[in-house]
């Protein structure tokens, strides 16, 4: 009987001992499952307030640079303005192309506009003697002998205390004369540092202001070297502002309530260089920070940005707290699997709502570099216009071939700068994998000779030699994407030379068979400073750059450069390697699958030569307020036989149809006072059907398309504009109109 009841005591005993400890079993797994919840929780919470500054601050940073490129264009536009007039400006004309930029509507952030001229001594007398006929008593000041002289000699809007500044050599103060020498040296505008202006310096209360210095040479474009820019420097346009009135609104209603922030002079945050601070920037440095130093216009500035309440309110910071309590509250009083599966549901509740505000992010993210994108993109379109243009013009001036030369480099480099706008605009499409390829017949060393006379001037300038070791036994012609693999090539000969000090840059093809295929093997060889082994794999990053620690003097481009070559290659079912030994030099190795065409198909793509002139007898109206571009537009059409009429904006376009009958009017969609789309309405109310009127813009994108079509416009010309295509869509609605 005792050894039946042993058994059943022990088990007993077994039941009652595990029975005691379950509970504190699952209290502790229950506590233990909180704190792993909240620890994970608080890391996402850190992760997401980290990302959503990122977010903010990159906004107010985008609207800061757009902001500043709006008043670099401004002195662009001067400068162009000289260089259209061929340097012949006189103060009455000046004072007409600010009235005609609308210096207090359209740049309220900036004082004064002004023309610096730049004197050699020998020039000093004859000058003073004719500002003297326009202001009596006009010296140079300070006085003194020096190798060159920079004189004040336009300040608009003209009042009694900027009047007192005409004279005045601005370089004999170092903040002034440090900008003014690297934009000379740079050919771009440059900003100065901090400082007082000369017409407020009796007012102990104004504000830090800067000038934005714009080079004007006396031959254009700009010389290639630093010996012939000081050689041909004529002068200067600046533009004068204040950095509160410049920055007033950058920060959005959204912005507003969440982050406060500061702007340096310089590259640290010595409160001596403050420019100016939110008035709800907190003392005390609580909740999250960020500094960063960016560069406008060649001067460093450095903001210091601080998350409000607001931000830490709205981030939900009490999850942390929250999550435990109800962990804790759970393992309490369930102590079972049921709270563990409740804890585990909110937390996917908590991870979804978290991925649909980081979605959210980064959709902003990525909407702000597209409108940065677009507003590069039209920027750059702007002036190659009248580079192509006036370069497809100088054509018919019956150059020599030395010229014919030039011209041709210039047509090559303008043609392929255009290419990399297109490039970057297409990174999103390479990201999403969305990039096409457009492969027609060409024959296969062109691209590399393009791509070599791209890079010529360049690596003349540092003194280097340029190879191209040719394998005859490869293809003359094969079928292809001729442009990405010149883009290819340019990125490549262009890194090269970039950071090659001395000695050579060499291309080397090389004929491969396999698989029974062609294949393209070339090396892009240089004697540089080389990469360490540890930023070799940097190279293939968005954004990512060799820095100048390892023997650059300095670093510049976007970061994309390698990364498009590396997706181009891929998408042509190639690849791509590199090898380098720091001071030694770099290759890059590159093969990608040939698809032969013989001489007679290859004939037969050929694009058909244009000619000089066609029958025109269209009334013809151009609207466009870019000086250089409306004269460029208009010299084309005389080229080719038209007689036009030209306006430089859209209310201009709009009266000149109600004095004159027009057949077609070419409108840009970019004007102030009225601009393109809003004329093109007034003109479709007014007349019906009225003239045929094409777009011309600087944004490629198919937004504008669609916005010009419904405003009532006919067709579509992207800046810049070819010959070609001008002349298709003259001859098209010629035939039209004259079939009507």
């Amino acid at each position: 009987m005792i050894s039946n009841l042993e058994p059943q005591t022990l088990e007993s005993g077994l039941r009652a001992t595990i029975a005691r400890w379950i509970p504190t079993l699952v209290f502790t797994i229950g506590i233990f499952l909180t704190v792993v919840v909240a620890v994970s929780a608080k890391q996402q919470l850190e992760t997401s307030e980290a990302l959503r500054l990122e977010v903010l601050t990159e906004r107010i940073r985008a609207d800061a640079t757009e902001q500043m490129g709006t008043y670099v264009s401004l002195v662009r536009s001067g400068v162009g303005f000289f260089e259209a007039s061929e340097l012949q400006v006189s103060r009455r004309q000046f004072q007409k192309f600010l009235s005609a930029v609308d210096l207090k509507e359209q740049y309220p952030g900036v004082l004064s506009l002004g023309f610096i001229r730049f004197l050699k001594p020998e020039e000093k007398e004859k000058f003073v003697a004719e500002q003297r006929t326009l202001t009596p008593g006009f010296e140079i000041r300070p006085e003194g002998e020096r190798p060159g002289y920079y004189v004040a000699t336009y300040l608009e809007p003209s009042d009694a205390s900027r009047s007192q500044y005409l004279g005045f050599d601005p370089a004999t103060e170092a903040v002034r004369r440090i900008a003014l020498e690297a934009a000379r040296d740079t050919a771009t505008p440059t900003m100065t540092g901090r400082l007082i202006l000369k017409s407020e310096q009796a007012n102990h209360a104004v504000a830090p202001a800067f000038i934005l210095y714009a080079p004007i040479y006396r031959t254009s474009p700009s010389p290639l070297t630093l010996e012939h820019r000081r050689e041909q420097l004529f002068g200067f346009v600046s533009a004068s502002f204040r950095v509160d009135d410049l920055l007033k609104g950058i920060r959005g209603p959204t912005s507003s309530e969440l982050v406060a922030f500061r702007i340096f002079a310089g590259p640290s945050t010595d409160p001596r260089n403050l420019l100016m601070a939110t008035e709800d920037f907190p003392v005390d440095a609580v909740g999250l920070s960020k500094l960063e130093t960016i560069s406008i216009a060649g001067f460093p500035w450095t903001f210091e940005y601080r998350t409000l309440p607001g931000f830490e309110q709205d981030s939900e910071g009490l999850r942390v707290l929250n999550i435990f309590l109800i962990g804790l509250l759970l393992s309490t009083l369930l102590f079972g699997l049921t709270s563990l599966q409740a804890r585990a549901r909110r937390s996917d509740a908590r991870a979804l709502h978290y991925e649909r505000q980081r979605a959210k992010d980064l959709q902003d993210l990525d909407q702000a570099k597209t409108r940065f994108f677009s507003n590069l993109s039209h920027e750059l379109r702007t002036p190659l216009n009248g580079i192509l243009g006036m370069t497809d013009l100088l054509w018919d001036t019956n150059p020599n071939e030395q010229q014919k030369d030039y011209l041709t480099t210039v047509g090559n480099c303008g043609k392929t700068l255009l290419d990399l706008i297109t490039d970057v605009l297409d990174v999103s499409k390479i990201e999403a994998g969305k990039l096409e390829l457009k492969n027609r017949a060409f024959r296969l060393r062109q691209p590399f000779t393009g791509a070599l006379e791209v890079v010529r001037g360049q690596a003349q300038g540092k003194g280097l030699e340029l190879h191209l070791d040719w394998d005859d036994s490869l293809p003359k012609f094969v079928d292809g994407d001729l442009i990405r693999i010149r883009q290819v090539f340019v990125n490549l000969l262009s890194n090269a030379v970039k950071f090659t000090n001395s000695g050579s840059v060499t291309v080397r093809t090389k004929k491969l068979l396999r698989d029974e295929s062609v294949w393209l093997e070339v090396q892009v060889e240089d004697t540089g400073i080389g990469i360490s082994e540890e930023n070799i794999p940097k190279l293939f990053r968005p954004f990512s750059q060799v820095t100048a620690a390892e023997g650059a003097e300095t670093v510049q481009g976007t970061g994309l450069g390698l990364v498009i070559c590396k997706e181009l290659i891929e998408l042509m079912k190639g690849n791509i390697s590199i090898e380098s030994e720091l001071r030694k030099g770099t290759v890059f190795r590159i093969a990608i699958p040939l698809k032969v065409v013989d001489a007679t198909l290859y004939e037969s793509v050929t694009e058909p030569t244009l000619q000089n002139t066609i029958s025109a007898d269209l009334r013809l109206l151009v609207a466009d307020d870019n000086p250089v571009n409306l004269r460029v537009l208009l010299l084309q059409l005389h080229k080719l036989g038209y007689e036009a009429d030209g306006v430089d904006d859209g209310q201009k376009a709009v009266e000149a149809l109600e004095k004159k009958e027009y057949d077609l009017i070419l409108m840009d969609c970019q004007m102030p006072r009225m601009d393109g789309l809003e004329a093109t309405r007034q003109i479709r109310s007014l007349k019906s059907p009225g003239p045929v009127i094409v777009a011309l813009t600087a944004h490629a994108q198919p937004e504008q398309q669609v916005a010009c079509k419904e405003a009532g416009m006919d067709d579509f010309l992207t800046k810049p504009i070819e010959l070609a295509r001008l002349v298709g869509v003259l001859e098209k609605w010629q035939s039209s109109l004259n079939g009507s």
